[in-house]
């Protein structure tokens, strides 16, 4: 069984790499500059179109070879739900309000799939998942930035499934990290091909579904997954807050997220993700060390939290300054 999955986990990645390396190369769907992105040329948004691809490949393969590591259907089919809409974004735009009618079902589909729970807790997994589908979307704006999450993310996960020794969970999760790791290189800067909306939100789905599985099911604390993908909830989160507050349409594309600002007062893409991956890096560890030191949870979540409220206060208000 171990080889076998070592090999699955290979070959996604290798063709993963392959179909970026060729979508890449077609220059089909550009993603044409604005003065709202971070890029200068065109660019293709299909590499989410190939994880997706690989993942439903695997998932196909997974039924004949090892059913037993395969989420519920209910599981796999918000994940569709969500990669289907987006990718129609990506061709042509869908109302914001459409594709929020679909994430909603789709992250219900999820928290059904998750187990019984309370209408309360429900509804609290219903509108989370909703949110770090769309987070994961709106964080998707710099060259690496959301595949280094995405990567970073997974792994943490896959660790927190191996401590717990959950064979699925680990399996699950090395696989999102596979098809991840073989389209990072196509998007470190400057990126050659994009992820698009099919790929930031599908991984916005798996990731946050698989969070939500996790702590569901009693494998690592709630405050593991929070922790883990803590850099994106803050940014974007006080972002979205502080444009509802100035009244501003949350929906639409804009340049003021702290990853943004490092841009906008200077610094080159290369330089900007070097320091964010400076925090994601020891965010991801953290959430992995509550599964070891479960009684310093809270305390290290709050630390965090407190650190980074403070460097995207930090960041936004001097990138203003260079702007005034």
């Amino acid at each position: 069984m171990t080889g076998t999955v070592a090999i699955a986990l290979l070959l996604m990645l290798f063709f993963t790499l392959a179909a970026c390396h060729f979508l890449g190369r077609a220059r089909v769907l550009l993603d044409h500059p604005g003065k709202r992105s971070l890029h200068s040329v065109p660019t293709p948004r299909t590499g989410g179109l190939a994880m997706n691809a690989v993942l439903l490949g695997a998932v196909v393969a997974a039924w004949a070879l090892a059913p037993g590591l395969l989420p519920g259907a209910l599981w796999l089919g918000g994940w569709l739900l969500v990669v289907a809409v987006s990718a129609a974004d990506d061709l042509a735009d869908v109302s914001p309000f459409i594709r929020l009618k679909i994430h909603l079902l789709a992250a219900a589909l999820v928290v059904i799939a998750a187990g019984p729970a309370n209408w309360f807790i429900a509804l609290i997994g219903v509108l989370s998942l909703s949110w770090f589908v769309n987070l994961f979307n709106f964080m998707d704006g710099m060259d690496g930035l959301a595949g280094s999450m995405a990567l970073a993310g997974s792994l943490a996960l896959a660790a927190l499934g191996w401590l717990g020794e959950d064979l699925a969970f680990f399996v699950q999760s090395l696989a999102v990290a596979a098809v991840v790791a073989g389209f990072l290189p196509h998007n470190l800067p400057p990126a050659r091909i994009f992820m698009g909306d099919a790929g930031s939100a599908g991984l916005g789905i798996l990731l946050g579904g698989l969070s939500w599985m996790g702590v569901s099911k009693g494998l690592f604390p709630w405050q593991a997954p929070i922790l883990i993908f803590l850099p994106f909830l803050v940014d974007a989160t006080l972002t979205l807050l502080i444009r509802m507050l100035r009244r501003k349409r949350i929906w639409e594309a804009h340049r003021e997220h702290a990853y943004q600002a490092l841009v906008l007062k200077g610094w080159n893409t290369r330089r900007a993700l070097s320091v964010e991956l400076g925090i994601i890096s020891p965010c991801a560890v953290m959430g992995v060390l509550t599964f070891l030191y479960p009684g310093l949870g809270t305390a290290m979540l709050l630390a965090a939290l407190g650190i980074l409220v403070i460097l995207y206060f930090r960041a936004v208000t001097e990138a203003q300054h260079t702007k005034d």
